[in-house]
C-alpha cells in the first residue's frame, strides 16, 4: 500500500476525483479541514494500492528515473573516456619524441587515439631504439599500414565487374573513371548502365562515350542485364542504380560478377558492414572509397581501412575522370598523418 496525502477545496469534490482518479479501491485514512490562510481547504489521507497510481503518475515517475540513469551511465562513460585518454597520454610518454610526435599528428588528423597508440607501439617493438630516428619510424609505420591493409587491383580478365553502393557514392563517376584507367592501360572496356530511376543519366554515358570512345549500354530493366553482359564481349563495368532493393535484384540475376561496393570518405564503418551484410550469401570482391576531397582530413579513412574486413581497390580523390588511384603504403601513410592534399580548393580551404 502507498499513502498519498490530498488537497481539496471541498470534501464532496475531493472523494469524487479520488474515486475517478485512483478508483473504488481507495482508501480514505483521515479527512481534516485546513485553516492555513495560505492553502484553505480540506487534506484528506488516502492509502492506495501501488498499481492503482494514475498511468500519468507512474510514467512520469520511471521516465525521471529513465533520465537520472542515462545520466549518471553518460557521466560514467565521460570519466571513463577522460581516465582512458589520460592513460594513453601517460603512457605514449614513455615512447621516443619521434613517435610522440607521429601519435600526436594521428590523433590529430582524425585517427582513434586507440588506434594511433596501438600503431605506434607496434612500431616500437619492432624498432626499438631505432625509432629514435624519424625517417626509420615513418619507414616502419608504412611497412605496418601496407601489411595491415590489404589491396586488390581488378585485372584484365573478362570477368564484369559489379559497381554497388548507397545512393551518392559516386558510382557513376567512378564507374567511369575505373573504365577510363582500364581503358588507358590497353583493355578493351565497355559500361553498362542499369538506372530505371534516373534515365537523363543516358545523356551522361552517351557524352562520356564520346570523349573517349568507351562504348556504353543502357537499361531500365533488371531483365535484361543477363542478355547485355552475355553477348558483350568486352571487360565489362556494371554501374547500378543506387536504390538498395533493386540493387539486391541485380546481384541475384548475375552471380557471376566482381562486385566492388563505394562509399563516400565520410562514411563511418559499422554503415559499411550493414549494407556488405544485404547481400550475404555472395561474394563481395572488396571496396572503393570516393569523395576524398570532400573531406577536411583522412585520418578516419586510414582507421576505417585498418578495422574493415575487406580489401580496398581504388580511392578516388576529385572530380576529374584521372582522379582515381590504387593506394599503397605511401597513401595510407598519407592519409594517417598528413593534411588532406585533395581537398577541394572552391570549399574555403
Amino acid at each position: 500500500m502507498k499513502v498519498k496525502r490530498l488537497f481539496f477545496e471541498s470534501v464532496k469534490d475531493g472523494i469524487k476525483r479520488i474515486k475517478s482518479e485512483f478508483g473504488p479501491d481507495a482508501i480514505i485514512i483521515d479527512i481534516k479541514e485546513n485553516m492555513d490562510g495560505a492553502r484553505k481547504g480540506y487534506e484528506i489521507l488516502i492509502a492506495i494500492d501501488e498499481e492503482s497510481v494514475p498511468q500519468e503518475a507512474q510514467s512520469g515517475e520511471v521516465m525521471k528515473r529513465i533520465d537520472e540513469i542515462t545520466s549518471t551511465i553518460k557521466t560514467l562513460h565521460e570519466r571513463m573516456m577522460s581516465m582512458e585518454t589520460d592513460t594513453l597520454k601517460y603512457r605514449v610518454e614513455a615512447f621516443p619524441a619521434t613517435l610522440r610526435a607521429i601519435y600526436d599528428r594521428m590523433v590529430e588528423n582524425g585517427v582513434d587515439s586507440k588506434l594511433a597508440f596501438s600503431m605506434v607501439a607496434e612500431v616500437y617493438g619492432e624498432t626499438g631504439k631505432l625509432a629514435e630516428d624519424a625517417g626509420k619510424a615513418g619507414y616502419f609505420l608504412k611497412r605496418i599500414l601496407a601489411k595491415k591493409i590489404r589491396v586488390s587491383t581488378v585485372d584484365n580478365s573478362k570477368e564484369p565487374i559489379l559497381v554497388l553502393g548507397p545512393s551518392g557514392a559516386g558510382k557513376t563517376e567512378t564507374s567511369k573513371k575505373l573504365a577510363k584507367k582500364l581503358a588507358d592501360s590497353g583493355v578493351s572496356v565497355s559500361i553498362i548502365a542499369y538506372e530505371p530511376q534516373k534515365r537523363e543519366r543516358y545523356n551522361e554515358f552517351m557524352l562520356f562515350s564520346e570523349q573517349t570512345g568507351i562504348p556504353f549500354y543502357f537499361t531500365v530493366n533488371d531483365e535484361d542485364l543477363p542478355f547485355i553482359v552475355e553477348r558483350e564481349s568486352r571487360k565489362k563495368i556494371i554501374d547500378v542504380t543506387g536504390n538498395e532493393r533493386l540493387q539486391r535484384k541485380a546481384v541475384e540475376r548475375l552471380k557471376g560478377c566482381s562486385k566492388l561496393v563505394l562509399f563516400p570518405a565520410w562514411t563511418r564503418p559499422e554503415k559499411v558492414r550493414d549494407f556488405c551484410s544485404q547481400f550475404n550469401g555472395t561474394d563481395v570482391a572488396g571496396l572503393v572509397f570516393t569523395k576524398l576531397d570532400e573531406e577536411r582530413s583522412l585520418g578516419h579513412v586510414c582507421a576505417h581501412l585498418l578495422s574493415l574486413e575487406r580489401p580496398v581497390y581504388f580511392l578516388t580523390t576529385g572530380m576529374g575522370i584521372g582522379d582515381i588511384i590504387v593506394p599503397d603504403q605511401e597513401t595510407f601513410y598519407t592519409l594517417a598523418l598528413e593534411e588532406n592534399a585533395w581537398r577541394r580548393e572552391e570549399k574555403g580551404q
